[in-house]
């Protein structure tokens, strides 16, 4: 999906364009803090991720707490993740 307009254009000052990968790392190395349309995450989730008797119940917390995060951007006005 083309984004033409987010938080991250608005932080950074830039006009209206498509969200460019360019412009995340920028606005990351700037450390643009999260706001209501804006979650920042380091990794959700590995598809590659060896299950374990421990490990299987930390992803499974790391998917509810990204389902929630998803759910709540989608019940208000949207944003990124």
């Amino acid at each position: 999906m083309l984004i033409l307009w987010s938080r991250i254009h608005a932080e950074l000052g830039v006009a209206p364009c498509p969200l460019t990968y360019g412009m995340v790392e920028t606005a990351v190395g700037r450390r643009v803090r999260e706001a209501a349309d804006l979650d920042w995450k380091l990794v959700v989730i590995s598809a590659d991720e060896k299950s374990g008797p421990g490990k299987q119940k930390a992803l499974e917390e790391r998917r509810w707490e990204f389902a929630k995060d998803i759910a709540a951007m989608a019940n208000t006005q949207g944003g990124l993740i």
